[in-house]
């Protein structure tokens, strides 16, 4: 059985002070899962470009019976209408996000005991609180979960995306034959048309710090956004998307423009003539690849862009010495052509402790009951 230390809220203000800042820094040099979607550069640059103009950022700091930090957090705060009462929840801030631990904390314990005080004390005025694409945590996350129930507290929980991931072997050839010949064939016959129509196909990767430093930064951010702005998945935003192509753009150029120098930045290209013809933006984790951002030219489509150029940075990453590769969970079946493996991000829930939470409570546990008969 886990056991649960006792600790205690601190809320600060937002903008962040120095102080919170240097604290968080420090906590995520060891804590469990975190990684650049959990840092405040990608946090608060989320939050700024697509986050709703009603919504404010909570910052909290966890302390243990020595007055230490060992826990952070900050919470997206939201309000909205339900059956004319206004329900306050407390979430994660994960724009864009893949994984991300569901509290900043020094070990599993210590973020159980976050999420045991939050509930305790802020569950006085909050409806519910929400978290999610959480990483595992391994079995972590479910020994948390397990431990809170045990305290008393509802917590709903459920995958929330499947990540298909490529495991790389030591020899690439194992890897390539993994696949059938036709595969590979296609790809080859792809790039060399692609080649005779528009001019030699070339590839650029921009990875190591030298690399950004050699880089004239707008050009390129103009130049995958020229692309993007002609791409199928920007088309399928002006149908379906509440977000601006502004948004979209802005975000990246932020974000960009942020990390291109931290050395967590890597972007492939793949041209034709001189045409930008594909790109993808990726993170770099280690010795892990996180594919993040990319796509093609539609007037390149039937060159299969995408896949040649995927099929390049792929084999250039093994030979770098990469591990892993993790793309995100949207698109499922053209991705677990590549991939070898996959994980979950998960999502938990619970219930704070005001009248309308009480009531939203013993209304789901009336519905499960209903519907075991």
């Amino acid at each position: 059985m886990m056991i649960i230390p006792q600790l205690t809220i601190q809320y600060e203000t937002y903008p962040l002070n120095d102080s919170f800042v240097k604290d968080w820094e420090k906590i995520a040099e060891s804590a469990p899962a975190a990684n650049v979607f959990s840092s405040l550069i990608w946090q608060e640059t989320g939050f700024s470009h697509f986050a709703p103009g009603k919504e404010t950022l909570i910052p909290i700091r966890f302390l243990n019976d020595k007055g230490q930090t060992v826990a952070m957090v900050l919470m997206r705060e939201t309000k909205r209408k339900s059956f004319g009462f206004t329900v306050k929840t407390w979430r994660t801030v994960d724009f864009n996000s893949m994984r991300i631990p569901v509290i900043l904390g020094i070990d599993i314990p210590c973020i159980a005991g976050a999420l045991k005080i939050l509930y305790k004390e802020a569950g006085d005025f909050v409806d519910e609180f929400k978290f999610y694409k959480l990483d595992p945590l391994n079995d972590g996350l479910d020994e948390i979960i397990k431990a809170l129930c045990e305290c008393g507290i509802s917590v709903e929980h459920e995958i929330f995306n499947i990540q298909p991931q490529l495991i790389l072997p030591d020899d690439w050839n194992d890897y390539y034959y993994s696949h059938k010949k036709t595969f590979w064939k296609t790809i080859r016959y792809m790039k060399n048309k692609l080649g005779r129509d528009y001019g030699e196909v070339f590839f650029k990767r921009i990875r190591t710090l030298d690399d950004w430093h050699n880089t004239d930064l707008n050009k390129i951010i103009n130049d995958i956004f020229s692309v993007y702005s002609n791409s199928w998945q920007n088309t399928q935003r002006e149908e379906s998307s509440i977000l601006s192509f502004k948004q979209i753009t802005s975000f990246y150029r932020d974000l960009i423009t942020k990390l291109a120098y931290k050395g967590v930045l890597d972007l492939n290209i793949m041209c034709a003539g001189d045409k930008i013809c594909a790109f993808d933006l990726n993170i770099i984790e280690g010795k892990t690849i996180i594919a993040l951002f990319g796509t093609y030219n539609q007037e390149f489509q039937q060159y299969s862009p995408g896949k040649v150029l995927l099929a390049n940075w792929l084999k250039n990453s093994h030979l770098q010495g990469d591990k892993l590769i993790e793309f995100g969970g949207d698109y499922l079946e053209y991705k677990r052509l590549w991939t070898n493996f996959e994980t979950t991000s998960r999502y938990i829930s619970f219930p704070g402790k005001t009248k309308l939470a009480k009531v939203k409570l013993l209304l789901r546990r009336l519905n499960k009951l209903l519907k075991s008969k």
